[in-house]
């Protein structure tokens, strides 16, 4: 129209609506929000950088959630390997016998030998 948007059947601003299944009367009108007909306003493509925006900021905050619950890293590092050579430590294989003398002792890793782990075994000196 030449003179500016169309009138519906409520006039300006106003939408109909239908009644409800069962009520008598015809269309009544309902006010249109403010908000209504904004999206349809902005591009397409302002859309989709605006939803890509979003997605990140929530995928950022997910990771650092589950990052914080991780506990992180351990301080400090590896511990420093200790001597324990005059303790006669010995790893000791179940199934065949095999003996490994421990000389330096760090974050313990019980090896396997003959496909089961071997023991710990502390023996006094002869």
């Amino acid at each position: 129209p030449p003179f500016g948007p169309a009138r519906g059947p409520c006039g300006r601003g106003r939408t109909a609506v239908r009644p409800r299944r069962g009520r008598p009367g015809g269309a009544r009108c309902a006010t249109v929000g403010p908000v209504e007909g904004v999206a349809e306003a902005v591009p397409v493509w302002a859309r989709v950088l605006v939803a890509l925006a979003l997605g990140f900021g929530i995928w950022r905050v997910g990771i650092g959630v589950l990052r914080s619950l991780g506990g992180g890293a351990r301080a400090g590092g590896p511990a420093e390997p200790e001597d324990v050579e005059d303790l006669d430590v010995f790893l000791v294989c179940g199934e065949c016998g095999t003996e490994f003398r421990v000389t330096k002792l760090g974050e313990l890793q019980i090896p396997r030998h003959c496909g089961e782990p071997m023991a710990v075994v502390r023996r006094p000196r002869s």
